[in-house]
């Protein structure tokens, strides 16, 4: 199989190729490697390649559909797990199960072939690790793929699978998928699993799921994952029995917000990406939907960067005092980078009242967008900033930064995505355009358990531009 036809295909496309019998899952599995083998090497994507590769079911919806891991997070049996840090270099931890959304991904038929790169646990918006060093983005090599599911982003991108497994714990699904242009899609908190070895990701604020090229695939994979684990603890309403189904048909007359500048307090956006939020939102109003644009998402901004960093750092310090018991290697700039070293001892630092007031606020901010979100169906709001920024820029390991700097230097420009973790909202964000000659698009956010709402909004943002048609300058469709 050619890597121009391969490319052309989402991953319902190539899972009917193999229904149908006009391909093998083992030519997609030699077109995915020889995919990695072109692009790799200017993008730097992955972490290794797992071979032979972790075989799906062969009944599955995606049986026969190349795959990548996030090497953070869930677990694969047999498979090292690095979280872009040097302390787990050489494969010090190997997984010795997997995980329940491993075994979900499994049984959906996709073949697992390698780990994707990740920032240091996760604790950035662009994917620059010293352990790994820096992905770079199929549409710019010299800027960022956002992060931390940055790795899995680029390889989507570039063409390599069409879909990959992806975690979001402020923003790290939708913003390389944004950087990348792609589908990023974080469901509700409790929608997917995350056992057996977490309930509560970074206290509530971590969802798992995937990147797609494509709606579909998205609202597919959705289907065969979601839905509650033995010792699942957050009851979440269902209101589909489908969501595949549910975009079938566009919705009509829906309520939809547009914020060109975003949330309540954040830092100034590009006008690029403002202009792109009012054209799609003129696009909607065609299609038939209500739209207002409005001054901004409420937000009581200081009161909710304070909860979050304290989620964050409580988050890394916990990391790090498991790292240390099992392995014995204590927390220093050794095995740390910088910034992050910074954050341990900052949540080291913390009391317990600490981290109830972050609770606490949690639950306040949860109220605020609930009410916010009984007037809309939807808001659609910008992805971040400004469009993709060079490589370099958020260094976690800049000697001069403390942790909360680093923090305040990442979330002034990546502003949009984390209250969306906080609240346990469902968000999207949607390629639609360029600005500046860079994936931009837009996020689009709804209440608690809607995502048939995101799905179907991007779905019919999909057919009203010619974003699937796109691909970057570094892109195995153009080999």
């Amino acid at each position: 199989m050619k890597l121009s036809e391969y490319a052309s295909y989402d991953a319902t496309g190539l899972a009917d190729l193999v229904a149908r019998k006009e391909v093998s899952a083992d030519e997609l599995t030699d077109a995915a490697r020889r995919g990695i083998a072109a692009v790799n090497p200017q993008l730097n994507f992955m972490v290794d390649t797992i071979a032979p590769p972790i075989a799906g079911d062969g009944s599955g919806a995606f049986a026969g559909v190349p795959f990548l891991i996030k090497d953070i997070m869930m677990t694969a049996a047999g498979v090292p797990q690095g979280m872009g840090t040097r302390l787990l270099d050489n494969d010090v931890y190997v997984a010795p199960h997997d995980g329940e959304l491993m075994r979900r991904f499994k049984a959906a038929g996709l073949n697992t072939l390698g780990r994707t790169t990740t920032p240091e646990f996760g604790f950035n918006a662009t994917t620059e690790s010293v352990a790994t060093g820096p992905s770079r983005n199929p549409w710019d090599p010299s800027r960022t793929t956002g992060g931390s599911s940055g790795g899995a982003a680029a390889a989507v991108a570039a063409g390599v699978v069409p879909m990959a497994h992806a975690n979001d714990g402020g923003g790290s699904i939708r913003i390389p998928a944004a950087c990348c242009g792609v589908v990023g899609l974080k469901p509700s908190r409790g929608r997917t699993p995350l056992g057996p070895d977490a309930q509560l990701a970074i206290l509530g604020l971590g969802i798992e799921f995937a990147v797609t090229r494509t709606t579909r695939d998205a609202a597919a994979l959705l289907d065969l994952v979601a839905g509650p684990e033995a010792g699942s603890f957050i009851p979440l309403a269902n209101p589909v029995t489908s969501y595949s189904d549910s975009i079938k048909t566009p919705m009509q007359g829906l309520r939809v917000a547009i914020a060109p500048t975003g949330f309540q307090g954040a830092a100034p956006t590009d006008a690029g990406m403002s202009a792109e939020v009012v054209r799609v939102g003129k696009l909607l109003a065609d299609l038939g939907h209500t739209v207002e644009e409005i001054d901004h998402v409420p937000l009581e901004h200081e009161q909710f960067h304070a909860a979050n960093y304290r989620f964050w750092m409580a988050t890394l310090a916990a990391a790090s005092k498991t790292l240390t018991t099992a392995f014995g290697i204590p927390a220093s700039t050794d095995v740390y980078e910088t910034c992050t070293l910074k954050g341990i001892q900052d949540g080291q630092a913390m009391s317990a009242v600490d981290i109830m007031e972050a609770v606490q606020i949690m639950g306040m901010t949860g109220h605020q967008m609930g009410a916010f979100f009984a007037g809309y169906d939807a808001v659609i709001l910008p992805p971040f900033a400004a469009p993709p920024i060079p490589l370099g820029v958020l260094d976690q390991n800049h000697p001069g930064w403390s942790a909360r700097r680093f923090y305040d230097e990442l979330f002034s420009r990546f502003n949009a995505t984390a209250p969306f973790n906080v609240t346990g909202q469902p968000a999207i964000t949607v390629p639609t355009g360029l600005v500046e000659g860079l994936p931009a698009g837009v996020q689009i956010a709804t209440s608690l358990a809607r995502e048939d709402i995101l799905l179907n909004l991007s779905a019919q943002l999909e057919d009203a531009t010619d974003w699937p048609a796109r691909r970057p300058a570094v892109s195995v469709a153009n080999l």
